[in-house]
């Protein structure tokens, strides 16, 4: 899902461009997202994909250590045509905005979970988990791929290496 261009968040005096809003989900409860908290994995993850506006679009600032902000959120939602039917999902309800606010978050810097990976990308992931009803939750399930059912189109977990959690 591609965003417009009307929202802008700053982060450490850089504005950023949300981008593209893309999920990761699992075939049961106990897998799908490619962060975890506290050792524990949940069912769906949703990545808000921001670019800093001083590099002019995501192709461009994916080479940059401050080119690229991902805002993680576990087990939401979001509009979702399938088979004809519409599920409505409120995404600024499951997005904790006020744990943000708050400082109850960690940031890292890692790298994209998809191919080709790039590693100049800024995390910043919310402690507070979000719920999603079994019945939003088994829409995603049910998406429809070229080669059937789409589930499991998450990365597993990696190693954090040498990588800094900072805690906001």
């Amino acid at each position: 899902m591609t965003l417009s261009n009307t929202v802008i968040l700053e982060v450490d005096g850089h504005e950023y461009i949300p981008r593209d809003i893309h999920f990761h989900w699992g075939r049961n409860d106990t897998q799908g997202s490619e962060h975890s908290i506290n050792s524990r994995k949940y069912s769906l993850e949703m990545h808000i994909v921001c670019y800093n506006s001083k590099y002019g679009s995501v192709a461009e600032a994916k080479f940059f250590k401050d080119g690229i902000l991902v805002i993680e959120s576990v087990e939401v939602g979001v509009k979702l045509f399938w088979k004809r039917k519409l599920c409505a999902f409120n995404l600024g309800e499951f997005l904790n905005v006020d744990a943000l606010r708050k400082g109850s978050f960690v940031v890292y810097n890692g790298s994209f979970t998809t191919p080709p990976c790039y590693e100049d990308v800024t995390w910043v992931i919310p402690l507070k988990v979000n719920s999603i009803d079994k019945r939003k939750m088994n829409f995603f399930r049910e998406i429809q791929g070229l080669d059937g059912r789409l589930v499991d189109n998450y990365r597993p977990i990696q190693p954090i290496n040498t990588r800094k959690c900072l805690v906001g």
